[in-house]
């Protein structure tokens, strides 16, 4: 499945290259997030002209919810609107997606309706959210890491880097592995107490990352 600048999702079969299927979901140059395929659904943003989240058939690319708004379930007369992060997050029922004053949002995979909605308001999320063991973690404009608890979006600890982190974060044994916009990579402990992120390590400097996150194989991080 590849979205493209076009406006457009499209659908290929991995043995043999062919089409299956197109959908028209945004406007030409406008964006779109790199879409997440779950147990047969295809969840993914685009902008159209405002950001919309959508759940499609992943056989027939046919809708199954597409959402641009919707209410705090902790504030029902409160009005929510989401926003696009550059890759869609999908784990244990949830789409974790941004909010226009820079909340993280998590939406049931059922309807998209929202579940939950941090409670603060953090800088804006360029990459999108890494999520496991319990934590929701992203990276922010204003050169954080942030965890939040993944059952209600409750801030758990964060970390200021040298720079902004353009990427999502990996967590893996534990740890949050992030690399900041200069060419930094940081690891944290996932599980630390207080508000301040536990340290156990940090690179030298390699030079400029961007939307790169890393990759382990389960002892080396590349």
């Amino acid at each position: 499945f590849t979205g493209t600048n076009d406006g457009r999702l499209r659908a290929f079969d991995a043995y043999t290259g062919n089409l299956l299927w197109t959908r028209t979901l945004g406007v030409s140059t406008y964006g779109h997030a790199i879409p997440a395929v779950v147990n047969g659904v295809v969840y993914t943003t685009y902008i159209f002209p405002y950001p919309m989240v959508y759940a499609l058939d992943a056989n027939t690319g046919n809708t199954l919810w597409s959402v641009s708004s919707g209410v705090n379930p902790s504030n029902p007369s409160e009005p929510v609107y989401l926003t696009m992060w550059q890759t869609t997050a999908v784990a244990n029922g949830h789409v974790y997606v941004g909010t226009t004053d820079h909340r993280v949002a998590a939406l049931n995979t059922t309807n998209g309706s929202i579940a939950w909605v941090s409670p603060q308001s953090y800088a804006r999320v360029w990459a999108g959210a890494a999520v496991s063991g319990g934590k929701v973690v992203v990276g922010t404009d204003d050169s954080r890491v942030i965890a939040l608890d993944e059952a209600n979006g409750n801030f758990l600890w964060s970390r200021t880097l040298d720079d902004a982190p353009i990427m999502v974060p990996l967590i893996a044994r534990g740890n949050v592995y992030v690399s900041s916009r200069s060419g930094i990579t940081y690891a944290f402990k996932a599980n630390s107490t207080g508000v301040t992120g536990a340290p156990v390590w940090e690179s030298e400097n390699v030079g400029p990352i961007y939307y790169s996150t890393p990759a382990y194989d389960g002892s080396r991080l590349y």
